[in-house]
């Protein structure tokens, strides 16, 4: 998190100079500002969890029951190549939605920031 704060400060500050060291300051900006809001509920977590007197993994119920334990390096290779196999096609029809039909990808943006807020709010864990 100290490191995303500091991104942004250097950032804003590049940017307020009057000539150009490097073309593209805002991202960095936007670098730090996406660090810091991935990093905020981290450290809220962290913070609580220790308030607790917990560790951050006894916080945390983790059920792998439905891999039966751990994967041996030849199932997590076979997992990672179906998934890359089924990822592929679904990036090109992605892209295929994205250029053809925009007004069904804007209900699309909708209806998955709908699943996750509902997700996030909702969900007892």
């Amino acid at each position: 998190m100290l490191a995303s704060a500091l991104l942004v400060a250097v950032g804003l500050l590049f940017d307020a100079l009057p000539f150009r060291v490097y073309t593209e300051y805002f991202f960095w900006i936007r670098l730090g500002l996406l660090l810091l809001m991935l990093g905020g509920p981290w450290y809220l977590e962290d913070c609580f969890c220790h308030s607790q007197g917990l560790n951050g993994m006894d916080a945390k119920v983790v059920d792998n029951t439905r891999w039966g334990g751990r994967l041996t390096i030849a199932e997590s290779i076979l997992v990672f190549v179906g998934l890359t196999l089924v990822m592929i096609p679904a990036s090109f029809g992605w892209r295929y939605l994205k250029k053809q039909h925009p007004d069904l990808m804007i209900g699309i943006y909708w209806w998955m920031g709908f699943c996750i807020a509902w997700s996030f709010f909702f969900n007892p864990y």
